[in-house]
């Protein structure tokens, strides 16, 4: 049963009640292709409660569609109010809503922590009172904590595979595992050429990353010396500084390494599927606020899903036909 349908491809809202418990989910969709009717069945929320459940399992009704310019924003105000009205149902799955009163997201606590747990969690935040590094203790305690140098966003870190030194926690975010001198990609990588000059004897160095080659060599820390060698490798001049450099023996040019992403859906079940273009694939999605960084927040650990689908960070070695 639908309360509402029509053969227009609008924005809606839409209700889903259990069969056998009386639970319901409230959601909206903005990016539907066909008529509401049709849509709901074929989208099947983007809700991982309700793939847990089971679609099937549920009685989904239409509740509203929305048209004009702000149809969108619209369905999704009806939602959230909707969704607020009823929060405080013990049947009601929907875990968080947007509050327009106050401008917070209002989110409903469904962890359930065990005692053993409750105990670390409570030992680690006394630590933190006492030594003063506690969020929670204001601004003023983290102004403090960065004057003096101790702050976890200001204090600098190494990174164990180059030594490059940086501040903040996004060293070990972006840096760390990415690093071009970390072995696990020097395993599958390919050089872009190897460089040698005389005073090595004639001993043909492998560069990976030309702007790294120039910061660890003395002689090629001039500010155009990136170019140079650029120009060097691509053999538009045959020497610079005393380097000169020459194509891998091995006929490394017939493949080139770049990285990408692999893509899974809860919907796919272990098929991984490669992404080039993460802006397109979330924008054409067709989950609600599929975003970027929430897929890179669960290709680096942060999050394991991202509403369906959970993403990786690869490295791929293709050859390049002659």
């Amino acid at each position: 049963m639908t309360i509402y349908t029509s053969e227009q491809v609008r924005p809606y809202v839409y209700m889903g009640t259990h069969k056998i418990t009386g639970q319901f989910y409230i959601g909206y969709r903005e990016v539907n292709k066909i008529p509401s009717h049709l849509d709901i069945h074929k989208y099947q929320t983007s809700s991982e409660e309700i793939a847990e459940l089971g679609f099937d399992n549920f009685d989904w009704v239409i509740v509203a569609e929305f048209f004009g310019h702000c149809a969108g924003y619209d369905a999704y105000d009806f939602e959230n109010d909707l969704i607020k009205e009823n929060f405080d149902n013990p049947l009601n799955l929907n875990g968080q809503y947007w509050d327009w009163g106050s401008g917070y997201q209002r989110f409903r606590g469904r962890t359930k922590h065990t005692e053993e747990h409750k105990m670390k969690l409570s030992q680690k935040n006394k630590i933190l009172v006492e030594n003063g590094t506690h969020p929670f203790l204001g601004g003023e305690n983290q102004r403090r904590l960065v004057s003096e140098g101790i702050h976890q966003f200001v204090v600098e870190k190494t990174c164990p595979h180059c030594g490059f030194t940086g501040k903040g926690t996004n060293m070990e975010r972006y840096h760390f595992d990415n690093c071009s001198h970390n072995e696990k990609f020097k395993e599958i990588s390919i050089p872009i050429c190897e460089i040698t000059c005389m005073e090595w004897g004639w001993e043909w160095e492998p560069v990976y990353n030309i702007a790294q080659f120039c910061r660890d060599e003395p002689r090629l820390g001039g500010k155009n010396s990136r170019n140079h060698i650029g120009e060097l490798i691509k053999g538009i001049i045959p020497q610079f500084n005393g380097f000169v450099c020459r194509k891998p023996d091995m006929i490394y040019e017939e493949f080139f390494t770049y990285h990408s992403w692999e893509v899974n859906c809860r919907d796919w079940g272990e098929k991984w599927v490669e992404v080039r273009n993460m802006t397109e694939f979330c924008k054409n999605s067709g989950d609600l606020k599929l975003s970027i960084s929430g897929m890179s927040q669960t290709a680096t650990g942060l999050y394991e899903w991202h509403k369906n689908y959970r993403c990786r960070k690869i490295i791929k070695k293709v050859r390049i036909p002659r």
